[in-house]
């Protein structure tokens, strides 16, 4: 089982950002971005990112996460 740590900061740009699952949307399936992801909806299924892995407050998966950072 991992733990992942709040980062309070996050300096990344839009164009950083090469996917985004918004608030209100709910994925089913695995997904796999190939840069840095955020995730404000729901997603049900693995998560495979190249880069990093931005989870909003209200952002949730349940799954399992494979991620850079």
């Amino acid at each position: 089982m991992a733990f992942f740590s709040k980062k309070d900061n996050v300096a990344l740009d839009l164009q950083s950002i090469s996917t985004l699952i918004s608030e209100g949307c709910i994925f089913d399936g695995n997904l796999k971005a190939p840069a840095y992801a955020r995730i404000d909806g729901q997603i049900t299924g693995d998560v495979f990112v190249d880069e990093g892995l931005i989870i909003g407050e209200k952002g949730s998966i349940h799954g399992n996460i494979t991620t850079k950072e």
